[in-house]
């Protein structure tokens, strides 16, 4: 459906940093934004990992873009809110 124009990127906060020792090898993560339509059923999203990897996420749910910005946490949501706001009118 549309794409962001470019790489996103945040920086990951000392404190998390200090907690997690592969993290602190990092310095943030750099995204590119795409927006899909899922045409599929709730049961095709498969969240458990590929090739036996540990799972990033643990679980997911849908809920209206809106309320994606309230649920993110604070340090990653400047570029929701820049992505976000770029995808509003596009569905």
């Amino acid at each position: 459906v549309a794409e962001y124009p470019q790489w996103l990127a945040y920086e990951f906060p000392e404190e998390i940093k200090q907690k997690n020792e592969w993290l602190a090898k990092y310095r943030g993560q750099a995204q590119r934004w795409f927006l899909f339509r899922f045409k599929g059923k709730d049961a095709d999203v498969d969240i458990s990992g590929l090739g036996g990897e540990k799972p990033e996420f643990q679980k997911w749910q849908w809920m209206p873009m809106e309320r994606l910005e309230e649920t993110v946490i604070e340090w990653k949501r400047g570029v929701y809110t820049e992505a976000l706001g770029a995808f509003k009118g596009k569905l």
